[in-house]
């Protein structure tokens, strides 16, 4: 027994570390197709990452040849738990940061809004990584101020550990690479949405939205900077990030 308590021990601290925000993560995502949620939809859940450029760049002459002078494409992929996964295709034209983060929850908010006779939800989850582009204090601010504009009554954004951060986005991803390896001439953005969203049926009969490139993207902080409480940041220092803003 001894010996038992004291493996338990050392077990513990691992076992808070990677596997409870990842059961915490996977009860929240489960709530979506909760009965009373499908009858009345009030949780929106997402997650949300970034693609590897060298998986999705146009055009696409296969994994044995290569384009001189490629499109420097980017994808910023949104799972929206019980109804699809958003893609949203950037050029050189729009950073990786913030902004973009910011964009892509708004757009994925107003398409969960226009689907559900124009109602915000009443819960948001968000899941993210510990890249720059999200684990910064203007997300944060942006999910206080999405409540204080009663777009949300409740927004619950969570940050696993790093090295603990492959989660069903990735395997989203994976559909896409998967789609890139099997064919050897992609030529045209047209040809890869079509291709893409195919690829997501043949997966898992899935729903993917491939929108237009991204050309420009709003400056949120242009906004924030002024209002910012630069010690939100604080938040993201710990292993993992757990925040929530909520009317009272």
């Amino acid at each position: 027994m001894v010996r038992l308590f004291l493996l338990v021990l050392q077990l513990l601290p691992n076992f808070i570390y990677y596997y409870l925000p990842t059961f915490s993560y996977m009860r929240r995502r489960n709530r979506v197709f909760l009965p009373e949620n499908r009858e009345n939809p009030f949780i929106l859940s997402m997650i949300i990452d970034i693609a590897e450029q060298g998986h999705c760049q146009l055009p696409w002459k296969g994994t044995q040849s290569s384009f001189k002078d490629p499109f420097k494409q980017m994808i910023v992929g949104v799972k929206e738990h019980g109804f699809g996964v958003h893609l949203f295709p950037t050029i050189n034209t729009v950073r990786k940061g913030a902004n973009l983060i910011l964009y892509c929850i708004d757009y994925v908010i107003e398409r969960w809004k226009l689907r559900n006779k124009g109602i915000y939800p009443t819960e948001i989850y968000i899941q993210i990584d510990g890249g720059p582009e999200n684990a910064n204090e203007y997300l944060l601010h942006h999910c206080e101020h999405l409540v204080a504009k009663r777009m949300a009554r409740k927004i619950l954004l969570t940050r696993l550990p790093v090295g603990h951060t492959h989660e069903d986005i990735d395997g989203c991803f994976g559909v896409i690479w998967k789609y890139y390896y099997r064919y050897s001439n992609i030529n045209t953005f047209d040809e890869f949405r079509d291709g893409v969203k195919q690829a997501f049926l043949d997966e898992d009969g899935s729903q993917c939205m491939v929108y237009d490139w991204l050309m420009v993207c709003p400056n949120y902080k242009i906004f924030y900077d002024t209002v910012l409480d630069s010690r939100l940041s604080d938040l993201h220092k710990g292993i993992y990030t757990v925040f929530t803003t909520y009317l009272t």
